[in-house]
């Protein structure tokens, strides 16, 4: 029959065969899981519920690991590019003059993330104080430019 079925496919003959085999092994038409009868409507819908779940969980866990992936590589890309900035400070400072004294807003933008770059580089070479005396005697340089002031509040800048 295992030969027939492999050279023909034919439909019935699966059928007899799958017949012989559960009535040689006992299992009742419908049996679709070893030991058991037939699973009832409230069993598959609670194994639908389980199986949803996992999934769920499995999905959670790994967008937990993808976004703790992405953090990684993010707080290695921020260290190599503060080690570049690193013997550049005086140099970033002047920019910082230079954009504030521009007086456009697309340059106030990125005043603010050079400040923000050299606390973050201040603070990882444990020098915080200079950083903080260097933003004083910026603000008070430019007490009279509001906007580049504010968005340094905005980034808790103001009070460093």
């Amino acid at each position: 029959m295992l030969l027939r079925l492999l050279e023909t496919g034919d439909a019935h003959l699966r059928a007899e065969l799958l017949r012989r085999h559960r009535t040689e092994t006992n299992k009742p038409a419908g049996t679709n899981r070893a030991g058991g009868g037939p699973r009832s409507i409230d069993q598959l819908l609670n194994l639908a519920r389980e199986q949803a779940e996992a999934r769920r969980r499995a999905e959670v866990k790994k967008a937990a690991e993808e976004q703790a992936r992405r953090q990684r590589e993010q707080a290695i890309a921020r260290a190599e590019y503060l080690d570049q900035l690193s013997g550049h400070e005086a140099e970033t400072w002047g920019q910082l003059d230079a954009l504030i004294a521009a007086k456009r807003p697309v340059d106030y933008d990125r005043t603010v993330q050079l400040l923000v770059d050299l606390r973050d580089l201040y603070a990882r070479n444990h020098r915080p104080d200079e950083v903080t005396d260097r933003l004083s005697r910026l603000r008070d340089q430019h007490t009279l430019k509001p906007k580049p002031l504010k968005r340094l509040e905005n980034v808790g800048l103001a009070t460093a």
